[in-house]
Parts: structure tokens; C-alpha cells; sequence
């Protein structure tokens, strides 16, 4: 999460020159000042509300509130939490292009993008009755970042377990030595863990009862990938293992998320529907930032996944809008998707 770097589709380690091409557009947005066009500045403004909003929503007392659409009233009660459902926008959606294939606007700006990605991600629209901040790592007594989110650290939202506890299934794709997550959730909540990663040097192994740790990166092909790791699709994991449902699944792959995450969308979206929960470390790019946008908001509209959870990541780099002193927004986003299953 940020303190170590990771390979394409896998994990992180000491990135090769051409292999990330988001975090290198990201290096370069640092403290970019970004002068909005006139006719954008209007949208600018209003959509600076709406982050507003958002921050104001973060709070544990904030109230419940959906901003998504369901298809029918059935998978109202199956695929979503939140209540009330669009039906029209719904309908009117399934019959539009994919998502991920088209901008929302054909002229839209990545700074537009940006501002319409804050808008989705950095509002709560579900709330969690049972919920932890599970693992973190601890460095010299002191917890590294954020106290109350150290980094290694994932929200839990165990009201989907329910009976599951002992019998849960988690996907852990990102380590970097640091298996606090992993060893906590399996201990808090019997669940078993499957943890990937293939830079740290190490055989595949049984690491305790309920954690297994697998020296495989994850891509959203399964092989080789070019520095030599052996890589897999998510859906070629559940293949092998024979899983039908995935409690959680936890992402932590430095930028790498965006082909994976389209390979789910695109080729594999069964993936997404066995999925309850999602963990993710968004790393946002302004080259990149309007088919950034449009993956993300499919993934929320096209499978109902809502946002329980957001931070800040520490290292976090912020592009500033120059035309909205003093806002900086965030290009490192961890984000906690939840949708629900009755």
C-alpha cells in the first residue's frame, strides 16, 4: 500500500524502467498545477461540491444514501444495499454501450475526469454495521502513516460474512513481506487466505492453517509475465481452486490494477458478481484518467458495489486545481467496495 513499489500484475519490487507507465504519468502530475478551461470551470465548480460533500459524508455518523441503480426489484434485494433503485436509469443504462468503451462527455478533460472519480469514490454510500481495521504495519513502536489506517492495514466489513465466519475466503494480491492482514483476518475471522505475491524470493508455502501464501503474481493474462514471474487472472485462481464465492477480495498492486480490473469487467465478470467485498489501491494518472473514470463507475453501476470506505494513502501525490485554490486532490486512493448478498 504504497511504502514498497510492485511488478506488472503482481506486487511490488524494484519496478522496471518501461513496466508501469501509470506511475510514471503519475511522478509527473506532482504538484502540477492544472489551469481548468473556461468552459470547464463552471463543471469544475460544481463538481468541487460534491468533493466537499464527500469529505462530509466520510464520517462514521453520516447517513446511508445510494447512488446507483439496480436493474429489477429482485436484484435490488440480491445485488444491492442501498435503497432506493433507479429502475429507469437502470434501464436506460443496459441498453447504452458498455461503459468502460465511452467518456461520459466526448470532449471531457482528465481534470474533469478526476473531479467526476472523486465524486464517486470519496462518498460513502452504504454503511457497515460490523466493521475493523485489520492488520497494519508497526515499525519501531510507531505504526507507519495514518494511525487509524496504518499502512498494511485493510478495512473489514463483516456483516457479509455473517455465517461464513470460519468458512470465508479471502484473496490477498499484494504483500511485500507484510502478511499482518492476511494472518489477522484469517485469526479474527476463520477465514481462509490466499496470498499472493512473487517478489519476495520465496517458495509457495503453507504459511499457518488458514493462510497460503502463493509465489504468483496476478495479470489480466494468466503466464509469464516479462520479467520472468509467473502471473494469473483471478478467474484462472478460482478455476484452480475450485472456488465459487470470494468474500473478500484485496488488491494492492501499484498501479497494475487498472488491466487486471478491465480483464474483470470486459472477460471475466463473473469474478465481480462472486465477489462480496472489494479492497483496492486506486493510482491515478491525468493520462489515464478518463478511461480510469469510466472503469471505475462500471464497476460501481454494472455491478452494484457501493463505497463503505475511503482513504487517503500517505504517500499520496496530489494534483492541484489551480482554479479552485486551495484544492489538492488525491491520485492514490484506497478504496473498500461492498455489495451485498441476501
Amino acid at each position: 500500500m504504497g511504502r514498497g513499489t510492485k511488478t506488472a500484475g503482481s506486487t511490488k519490487h524494484k519496478r522496471h524502467p518501461h513496466e508501469n507507465i501509470a506511475m510514471a504519468a503519475q511522478r509527473k502530475t506532482v504538484s502540477t498545477r492544472v489551469a481548468m478551461k473556461p468552459h470547464a470551470l463552471l463543471l469544475s465548480i460544481l463538481a468541487s461540491a460534491l468533493v466537499i460533500a464527500a469529505f462530509m459524508w466520510h464520517s462514521d455518523t453520516s447517513p446511508a444514501s445510494s447512488i446507483l441503480t439496480c436493474a429489477t426489484a429482485a436484484d435490488a434485494d440480491a445485488r444491492h444495499t442501498c435503497q432506493p433503485c433507479n429502475h429507469n436509469a437502470a434501464a436506460a443504462l443496459a441498453s447504452a454501450p458498455g461503459i468502460i468503451d465511452r467518456p461520459s462527455l466526448a470532449d471531457e478533460s482528465s481534470e474533469e475526469a478526476l473531479l467526476r472519480v472523486v465524486s464517486y469514490l470519496l462518498k460513502r454510500t452504504v454503511r457497515c454495521a460490523e466493521k475493523a481495521i485489520v492488520g497494519g504495519w508497526v515499525a519501531d513502536n510507531r505504526t507507519w502513516g495514518d494511525p487509524n489506517q496504518p499502512e498494511g492495514a485493510w478495512p473489514v466489513c463483516a456483516d457479509t460474512f455473517k455465517n461464513r465466519v470460519g468458512s470465508c475466503l479471502v484473496y490477498s494480491f499484494g504483500i511485500n513481506n507484510d502478511f499482518s492482514f492476511d494472518d489477522q483476518v484469517a485469526e479474527k475471522y476463520g477465514c481462509q487466505v490466499h496470498a499472493f505475491d512473487p517478489s519476495m524470493a520465496a517458495p509457495s508455502h503453507q504459511r499457518s492453517p488458514k493462510v497460503m501464501y502463493w509465489n504468483v503474481g496476478v495479470a489480466a493474462e494468466t503466464g509469464m509475465n516479462k520479467i520472468g514471474w509467473n502471473v494469473t487472472t483471478v478467474k484462472d485462481v478460482m478455476k484452480t481452486h475450485g472456488h465459487k464465492r470470494i468474500d473478500m477480495l484485496k488488491m494492492d498492486i501499484e498501479g497494475n490494477e487498472w488491466p487486471v480490473l478491465e480483464e474483470l469487467v470486459k472477460k471475466s465478470p463473473e469474478v465481480l458478481w462472486a465477489s462480496d467485498q472489494l479492497n483496492l489501491e486506486f493510482h491515478f494518472d491525468l493520462e489515464h484518467m478518463v478511461y480510469q473514470t469510466n472503469l471505475i463507475h462500471s464497476i460501481l453501476v454494472e455491478f452494484g458495489y457501493h463505497v463503505w470506505n475511503w482513504h487517503v494513502n500517505p504517500l499520496n501525490k496530489a494534483v492541484d486545481m489551480a482554479d479552485m485554490k486551495p484544492m489538492a486532490l488525491p491520485l492514490l486512493l484506497e478504496i473498500s467496495l461492498l455489495r451485498s448478498r441476501n
